[in-house]
């Protein structure tokens, strides 16, 4: 399984080269080389360009074959990407175990295009590509990312909260008359551009320059969706975006890639262990099970806290002493932002966004805490992919046929043991929504719309996924992860 490492310094390493289409640091003080580098005078990335005046395409470059291209790539360093197909060089942003593309893929293929068809914005920006050829854009040796990979890029930034912030090219975005815009601070030199995208050809065509970019993500699975993060000017936080091929299939977004084959994710076996934890605050016992690496609670959390609007109910109608559901929580009381077990959540939830610390207990027992959307990651990585999980996940009864034959459909198998119930969820005024169609956990992680917060969503239709549930309306269940 693969180990899922976590760090908070980034290291961007960069080289310049010996020939006339010499590689130049971005970074440098130099206006006469900041003129030739991935980095124009402007602040702008010149989409992977070494210098300024080298075409966008492969057949106008003075260099006659793949061969010799692979013949000059030779001489680069590691930490520049020297594409063999058409020569061209690209910085490198490094992390941990992480080497990505620090500018976007600008290799013409069928199925690319330049924004607003300028050859100048492939320069700028890097090309756009349609759906179906985004898994053969990268170079040998590089890929596509998967969600999770852009997710633990974000988290080594501080946090999804402040990611795009932390991302975004400094420079290029628009700024609104009230001021209402978010650039990059460029502390760090991922430089994301706002490039916009190209949609369906005679609905909006070309549209979003300096408000967003639009970057593909690999999927494990097809579920006839298409999937790509989201960074727009007016937002410190990016988003993930899932959308039907069918108004897509026309869409052309940019391309970072990511050093490294694509991993084809294998599920883990069930270990079979399993065990139980006593709740010492109220002598409550849970069913545990150890799945890959990680020891959850196999039954939903059953605590009993209310302090103030930081409160937990229960499914009167058919669940009044909450021994088949558990409790549901609002997101201030699973992130105990009354300060009985910790300090880290004090004022979290009720219209309040907070960046908590990873390993945070929140409401569960002493030992144990309140995964965030990682752990959650991590998880469902074990299980095969989202498409997979869903319904390894699942209880074996329960669920709500579903009316979608294309889908993943009502009851799981519970493969693991982590035995995922159709509770639904709880508004605070106690009305309950969807019992039987959904299932849906609490995690300490905070979305991109504040003051929201990330819930892992189960239905009895679709995949599992990660998404941001209201803060002070929803009650959630809550399942704890053993430290």
């Amino acid at each position: 399984m693969k180990k899922f490492l976590y760090m908070f310094a980034l290291v961007f390493l960069l080289v310049a080269c010996d020939d006339d289409d010499s590689f130049v640091s971005p970074n440098s003080d130099s206006p006469e080389e900041q003129s030739s580098s991935g980095k124009s005078t402007d602040g702008k990335s010149s989409g992977g360009k070494s210098s300024s005046e080298k075409s966008t395409a492969n057949s106008s470059s003075s260099r006659s074959s793949s061969n010799r291209y692979a013949e000059d790539c030779k001489g680069q360093p590691d930490y520049v990407l020297c594409d063999a197909r058409d020569g061209q060089l690209y910085r490198t942003f490094e992390y941990a175990s992480q080497v990505w593309m620090a500018e976007n893929l600008n290799y013409a293929m069928e199925g690319s295009f330049c924004y607003d068809d300028q050859d100048s914005n492939c320069v700028k920006y890097g090309r756009l590509y349609l759906w179906d050829v985004v898994n053969d854009a990268c170079p040998e040796g590089w890929h596509l990312p998967y969600e999770y990979e852009y997710e633990e890029l974000f988290e080594a930034v501080g946090g999804m909260g402040t990611a795009a912030m932390m991302l975004k090219s400094d420079t290029g975005w628009y700024i609104s008359k009230d001021d209402k815009g978010y650039g990059g601070k460029g502390i760090y030199s991922f430089s994301v551009l706002p490039a916009g995208h190209r949609q369906k050809e005679g609905w909006r065509g070309y549209y979003e320059e300096t408000f967003d970019a639009f970057l593909w993500m690999t999927a494990e699975f097809d579920d006839g969706k298409t999937r790509s993060v989201v960074f727009t000017y007016d937002r410190k936080e990016p988003y993930f975006r899932h959308t039907d091929k069918e108004r897509s299939v026309e869409e052309a977004n940019s391309i970072r890639c990511i050093r490294g084959a694509l991993e084809k994710i294998t599920p883990i076996e069930p270990s079979g262990e399993t065990g139980t934890v006593t709740d010492s605050r109220d002598g409550q016992t849970y069913k545990t099970v150890k799945i890959g690496d990680q020891v959850w609670m196999a039954e939903n959390l059953n605590y009993d806290y209310n302090e103030g609007s930081a409160i937990s109910v229960c499914n009167d109608s058919i669940d009044a002493d909450c021994k088949k559901f558990g409790r549901f929580y609002t997101w201030s009381a699973a992130v105990d932002s009354a300060g009985l077990f910790g300090p880290e959540g004090i004022g979290c939830g009720d219209s309040a966004w907070c960046e908590l610390p990873r390993n945070f207990r929140g409401i569960c027992p002493e030992g144990w805490h309140l995964p965030d959307s990682l752990d959650y990651d991590e998880l469902i990585h074990s299980m095969g992919g989202t498409f997979m999980a869903s319904k390894a996940m699942k209880s074996i009864e329960g669920w709500k046929e579903c009316d979608d034959p294309q889908s993943v459909v009502s009851n799981g198998t519970d493969k693991y043991g982590f035995n995922a119930l159709p509770a639904g969820y709880i508004y605070t005024d106690g009305r309950a929504v969807s019992v039987g169609v959904y299932s849906v956990f609490w995690t300490s992680s905070p979305s991109y719309k504040g003051p929201w917060a990330v819930g892992l969503w189960l239905t009895n239709c679709s995949k599992g996924y990660l998404t941001g549930f209201s803060t002070d309306r929803d009650a959630l269940n809550v399942r704890c992860l053993k430290n």
